[in-house]
C-alpha cells in the first residue's frame, strides 16, 4: 500500500493524538562568513518548510562565539508525540553532504552552511535557552550599534 505524505504541518498528525505539553525543537546551523546580508525571513521560512512546520511557530536569531556564527532556529508548539520524529527528519536532511545545498539559495553568496545540531527541549530547558538566545541577540545588537558610531 502506498500512502502520500502531507507536505505541511498536518503530516505530524500521523504520529497520533497529543501526548502532553507543547515542547520546542532547537535547530542550530553553523555558517562561515558574517551576518551581513542574511534574510532572516527567508531563512525562517526555509527551515519551517523543511521541518513541515508552521512559519508562525518558527523563529530565528543569530549568535557568534569562538567557533563562528550560528543561526539559532526555534520551532515551537511541538507535541511530544512527534518531536523526536521531527528531530530525526532534520538531522537526516542536514547531514554534512546536504547542508550547504539545502541552505545555499537562502544564504548570501559569501556565506556557507557548515554544520547543524538539533535537539528537543522541554519547558524547563527551553526557557533557559530562550534567555541565552535573547542575551546573544541583545549583545549582537549592542555590538552593531557600537560599530556604527
Amino acid at each position: 500500500m502506498c500512502q502520500t505524505l502531507k507536505t505541511d504541518f498536518t503530516r505530524w498528525q500521523a504520529f497520533g493524538p497529543s501526548q502532553g505539553s507543547p515542547i520546542q525543537l532547537s535547530f542550530v546551523v553553523s555558517i562561515t562568513g558574517g551576518t551581513e546580508g542574511l534574510d532572516m525571513e527567508l531563512l525562517r521560512r526555509r527551515v519551517a518548510d523543511l521541518a513541515f512546520w508552521k512559519e508562525s511557530m518558527t523563529s530565528v536569531t543569530t549568535s557568534s562565539d569562538e567557533d563562528g556564527t550560528k543561526l539559532n532556529f526555534m520551532l515551537e508548539g511541538l507535541d511530544t508525540s512527534f518531536s523526536e520524529g521531527m528531530m530525526r527528519l532534520m538531522n537526516g536532511q542536514f547531514d554534512e553532504t546536504n547542508i550547504d545545498t539545502l541552505m545555499s539559495d537562502v544564504l548570501p553568496d559569501d556565506v556557507t552552511a557548515t554544520g547543524s545540531n538539533t535537539k528537543v527541549m522541554n519547558a524547563s530547558t527551553s526557557g533557559a535557552c530562550m534567555q541565552t538566545l535573547a542575551g546573544a541577540t541583545i549583545l549582537a545588537l549592542i555590538n552593531t550599534l557600537i560599530t556604527m558610531f
